[in-house]
């Protein structure tokens, strides 16, 4: 070829020059980490996380940067002869054909080396000398050398002048498959002549049938006595009777119900080459397919410990690489005959419903046969969600091992040891990083679970997990009309020195109340899957709203700090400039006083308890009403109860209604409990000080940060930074509510416990930053099934039988009492702060397109079913 030529036009357009690195390492880790890994189904059997043939060429083009798909194809059949990937049933080489299925080696690793092999993956070495830059000093990508031995010439040459037919194709694809006869050539042509074409195709299916079976049962009984019974003996060292079991499971069972229905066809076939039914028989045989299941089951596991076994027992893998050169074995390795069973149960209804199509209408086989399809493919199925069950159990093992070393609360969130848990999806994508002004895209590998999606990335001999997992009630999805498009991104080849535009498929997904994610990927196939699978599982967390937010107020002109209702009828609001009563749908100031903290009621003694400037304040709330606080004289006259006050909580207990004014620092809190005097509350004067109708009740102190109190009938719980402290209101007498070994998931970890309800059950919730639980009067736990895990970092929670509402700076999430696992309904929101919970009456604050909102949060009534 000379330059002349290859300069000129035409050529040089159709066979542009490779522009990728011929080390066959960087190929193939390019290939690994862009190609899309999705279910397929052929012959009825369901394969998952493998690609098409097709794909792999179509992808491996684009990485060489070549429009020739014979290069390409060359590339990946090199890779496969190194052991990259696989025909899913290891009968064929690589081929570019959409039907044609393949897996990567990586996905039959046994999972104790899944973790090593991702961390340091061992990638096929070699030059490809086909796409080879010449070693000329000379020789340029525009103008090849003279040497008839330069690379970039010889691979042009050899394209130019060679013609690959498709017959030569068929043959490679042949030359793995028994040779076979058809049933015109075994019957004689002068009876062939005498028959209805459609009778003569239906006589040839049925002889393929019987002729397939005797293949299969041949490979079976090969199998059988030259590796199973071998094997069983001890023939390798540390291999016996418990390997064979394992992953030959039950062939033997397979044979014998498999040989029983060969011999019996078989035997009809010799009485009489022309076959007028074989309905009946092959109705009768499909119940015994029932024992498929428990192979189809044992499969993905028996896989891995195949792998696992022939990587680490050199006598074992040379004993199966010895047995392909046996004439029975055809070169094929053992894992093709371990997918023989599978493959065959899925050939079974093709092969039925060819004969159906053959048959004159009004036969017996019509009816009889199209009963054994309906068998068969109820088996087919049962097959497939067993080996699914178990394939899904198996990821789920993996992805445990694989982030073992992650942070304990993120596991935990993930709840990969329930049984009901499933994998859905897994994939290499990667995310868009806005760390620096080139918003670098950085590669991840995104997990959807039936209750997550976690996005994972590599790191040093790890996979840790980005930011959070993200709960699928906290997701969204959002897609650009012009998605399917895609968008071109300058793409600059790691050997190259040229830019080429490679197209990018993007969607985000959106973790409520934390943040959004970019993802991309240069297949459109990828990033149609992965929206269909998230938006599928999306779909199953729609459920009824168990709440609504009703708006009181909008954008009162000044920052809601706390509500209250003393009533029915009436309604404080404290604000920064003060308390405010509503009043007809107004809102009256009546206490003009700053840097209001927190407010509390006490409605039978018509008191109004406020921390201002962190002294507690007493008023009279008839006073309040009527107006006479408005005035600076009055407000002078008002003596503040304590100072430096954290936080104050009302309630009754030992049946003394009090008052408990909590002081905290970091390490200690002392905690003032004031009590009213009695009914001369009710007539109190303007010209007497509310103070000397209240009087100092008990104190104590804490040894930690007080945050909460929850009043109980003779005692009153404290929650603080190290636990919850539980002091006898009469003796002052501290005891810690869990003491032992059993609660050291919460004791010795930085859960902060926020709150505790009693239970209709009589039992109490015990309520913590990152956990729930429910514990009894005497320390134990009550319901010892049920743990909450929550999503996020609650601020708070409310309890409203049977819910459970906890409330984060953008969210409030409703959980049902008894059920740990679903969240029932999430609700959205921007700077949320609860101002009021008491008597299942709730108020919050939020905030909506900068304007501050005050809301009811009204709980729709709980039906029993």
């Amino acid at each position: 070829m000379d330059d002349d030529v290859y300069q000129n036009g035409d050529l040089r357009d159709k066979f542009p020059l490779i522009d990728h690195s011929p080390l066959l390492s960087e190929i193939a880790s390019d290939f690994n980490e862009t190609i899309s890994l999705v279910r397929h189904i052929k012959d009825n059997i369901e394969y998952l996380d493998c690609f098409s043939g097709y794909e792999a060429v179509s992808l491996l083009a684009e990485i060489l940067g070549t429009e020739d798909r014979k290069v390409a194809l060359q590339t990946g059949q090199i890779l496969e002869e190194y052991g990259m990937f696989h025909d899913v049933v290891y009968m064929h080489k690589l081929m570019d054909n959409k039907d044609m299925f393949y897996q990567m080696h990586t996905l039959a690793l046994p999972i104790a080396r899944k973790k090593d092999e991702e961390n340091k993956m061992s990638y096929p070495t070699g030059v490809l000398v086909n796409i080879a830059q010449c070693y000329s000093p000379t020789c340029f990508e525009d103008s090849p050398c003279y040497s008839y031995s330069c690379p970039k010439r010889r691979i042009y040459e050899k394209v130019v002048n060679k013609k690959v037919s498709l017959e030569h194709i068929k043959t490679t694809i042949n030359n793995t498959l028994p040779f076979q006869t058809t049933w015109s050539t075994s019957i004689g042509k002068p009876y062939i002549k005498k028959m209805d074409k459609k009778e003569i195709k239906r006589q040839e299916i049925i002889y393929e049938f019987i002729q397939t079976e005797k293949e299969y049962i041949d490979d079976l009984y090969a199998v059988k006595t030259k590796i199973m019974e071998p094997l069983s003996e001890g023939r390798v060292s540390k291999i016996g009777i418990e390997f064979v079991e394992t992953v030959f499971s039950n062939i033997h069972e397979l044979y014998s119900i498999n040989k029983n229905f060969y011999d019996t066809i078989r035997e009809l076939q010799k009485r009489k080459p022309l076959l007028e039914s074989i309905g009946d028989i092959v109705k009768d045989f499909i119940p015994n397919l029932i024992c498929y299941e428990t192979y189809g089951r044992s499969q993905p596991r028996a896989k891995h410990i195949l792998q696992f076994e022939r990587n680490n027992n050199k006598g074992l893998n040379n004993f199966f690489k010895n047995a392909q050169y046996e004439p029975e074995f055809r070169r094929l390795p053992i894992e093709s005959f371990l997918a023989r069973p599978t493959t065959r149960l899925g050939r079974y209804p093709i092969l039925i419903k060819d004969i159906i199509k053959n048959t004159p209408e009004g036969h017996r086989d019509i009816i009889l046969l199209t009963d054994a399809l309906h068998g068969i493919e109820e088996i087919l199925k049962e097959v497939n969600n067993q080996a699914g069950r178990e394939t899904n159990k198996l990821k789920l093992e993996e992805w445990s091992l694989l982030l073992e070393s992650e942070r304990k609360d993120d596991i935990s969130m993930l709840r990969l040891e329930n049984p009901e848990r499933e994998f859905i999806r897994e994939g290499k994508l990667e995310l868009k990083r806005y760390a620096n002004e080139n918003h670098s895209f950085i590669p991840i590998t995104l997990v959807l679970l039936d209750n997550m999606l976690v996005i994972t990335k590599p790191k040093v001999n790890s996979i840790e997990i980005y930011k959070k997992p993200i709960p699928l009630q906290l997701l969204s999805i959002i897609v650009d009309e012009n998605s399917e498009n895609g968008i071109e991104i300058p793409v600059k080849h790691k050997k190259g020195n040229k830019n080429a535009n490679h197209k990018y498929y993007t969607f985000t997904v959106v973790h409520q109340g934390v943040g959004s994610y970019l993802l991309q990927t240069s297949i459109y196939s990828d990033q149609k899957a992965w929206i269909e699978c998230i938006k599928e599982q999306l779909s199953k967390y729609k459920t009824e709203s168990i709440t609504k937010v009703i708006p009181l107020i909008t954008n009162p002109g000044t920052r809601i700090i706390a509500a209250n209702y003393v009533s029915n009828m009436l309604f404080l609001l404290a604000t920064e400039n003060g308390i405010y009563i509503q009043n007809d749908n107004k809102m009256k100031l009546v206490l003009p006083i700053s840097k209001i903290s927190h407010m509390e009621v006490m409605p039978q003694y018509k008191l109004l308890f406020v921390i201002s400037n962190k002294e507690v304040l007493p008023f009279s709330i008839d006073l309040l009403v009527n107006g006479i606080y408005i005035t600076k004289p009055s407000l002078r006259k008002v003596k503040k109860l304590c100072s430096n006050v954290t936080f104050i909580a009302v309630g009754r207990c030992d049946d003394h209604d009090i008052l408990c004014c909590v002081k905290t620092t970091t390490l200690n809190s002392t905690i003032k409990i004031f009590e009213p005097k009695g009914d001369g509350l009710l007539k109190i004067q303007q010209n007497k000080p509310i103070n000397e109708a209240i009087t100092l009740y008990k104190q104590f102190y804490i040894p930690s940060e007080a945050r909460s109190i929850t009043f109980l009938k003779k005692s009153l719980c404290i929650g603080c930074t190290k636990g919850f402290e539980v002091v006898d209101i009469n003796t002052l007498t501290t005891q810690s509510l869990l003491s032992n070994n059993r609660f050291d998931f919460v004791l010795k970890s930085d859960n902060i416990p926020i709150r505790m309800f009693r239970t209709p059950r009589q039992d109490f919730l015990l309520l913590y930053s990152k956990v729930g639980f429910y514990l009894d009067k005497n320390g134990n736990r009550s319901r010892p099934d049920i743990m909450f895990r929550w999503f996020g970092m609650p601020t708070t929670f409310a309890y409203y039988p049977p819910y459970i509402l906890s409330f984060e700076h953008n969210s409030i999430s409703v959980w049902e009492e008894n059920s740990p696992e679903i969240v029932k309904q999430v609700i959205p929101s921007n700077s949320l702060k609860l101002l009021y919970e008491n008597n299942n009456q709730i108020l919050i604050t939020e905030v909506k397109n900068q304007l501050q909102i005050l809301s009811i949060l009204q709980m729709i009534p709980y039906q029993h079913f």
